[in-house]
């Protein structure tokens, strides 16, 4: 069962990303972000510790009392929202020992492409950008539609957003985080097997969406342009910043998009 928000209370905030993390201290009441820190993510790796300094800096600031919290991460959640972990850097959120070993009280974990879709259930119109208009999408005749939420970052994040709506009843929503990002790529679904190829014989990775629709996907399409092995130390923001000066970079990003 999930945790019921109280308007009344601070709660420390987390959106653990695969390369960055923020964490904000928000007041419910007044719908407030009081404070953010920025770190990255691998500065987080001994998670629980990191934790406690983190709550005990904030109560020297006069942020006192903080004992609810709500985790969005960047990987799947495990039995019933208690554990989740970061691949990249191999770190466990585990629920249990975070409420037994820390100042929270309270913890709601979720996946953080499920968060993003809660959140479209609160923001307004004209806080959304439209980049492509298309009519909802009814699936069964009956009143029931699909929005799907992908992220693109570090890795790629999906969730389903569904929305159902039967006679007079008030609407109801589903929200399904996806592990689309892990799904495997095969030669033959690939539209370019070149590609494909290079990256399982020559850099030998797993050939799953996320290693072509990503940051690191950005860079490993760099890579294969540029007939570089595993050890070229560009970073998706140097093919980023030379995207128009550098012919690889721009090459990356015609077959990114």
């Amino acid at each position: 069962m999930k945790t019921k928000i109280d308007d009344n209370d601070l709660y420390l905030l987390l959106d653990l990303g695969g390369t960055n993390s923020n964490f904000v201290v928000y007041d419910f009441k007044e719908k407030k972000k009081l404070k953010k820190i920025n770190v990255k993510t691998e500065k987080v790796v001994d998670f629980i510790s990191y934790l406690n300094y983190l709550l005990k800096k904030l109560d020297k600031e006069g942020y006192k009392n903080i004992k609810k919290a709500i985790f969005a991460v960047a990987g799947e959640i495990k039995l019933l929202g208690t554990k989740a972990n970061i691949k990249s850097y191999d770190i466990e959120i585990d629920k249990n020992e975070i409420l037994k070993k820390t100042e929270l009280k309270e913890l709601i974990l979720l996946n953080d492409l499920e968060s993003v879709a809660y959140s479209l259930l609160k923001i307004s119109n004209n806080e959304l950008v439209k980049i492509y208009k298309r009519e909802g999408i009814n699936i069964f005749n009956h009143g029931m539609e699909r929005s799907c939420v992908i992220g693109i970052g570090t890795g790629l994040g999906t969730s389903i957003l569904e929305e159902s709506n039967f006679g007079n009843f008030k609407k109801r929503y589903k929200i399904f985080p996806l592990e689309f990002g892990h799904k495997k790529i095969t030669e033959e679904k690939t539209y370019n097997k070149k590609l494909f190829l290079f990256l399982r014989n020559k850099l030998r990775i797993k050939t799953e969406y996320e290693t072509i629709i990503s940051g690191r996907g950005l860079r490993n399409i760099y890579l294969f342009l540029n007939n570089s092995s595993r050890k070229d130390s560009i970073s998706p923001e140097e093919i980023s910043k030379t995207k128009n000066k550098n012919e690889i970079s721009k090459k990356t990003f015609e077959i990114f998009y």
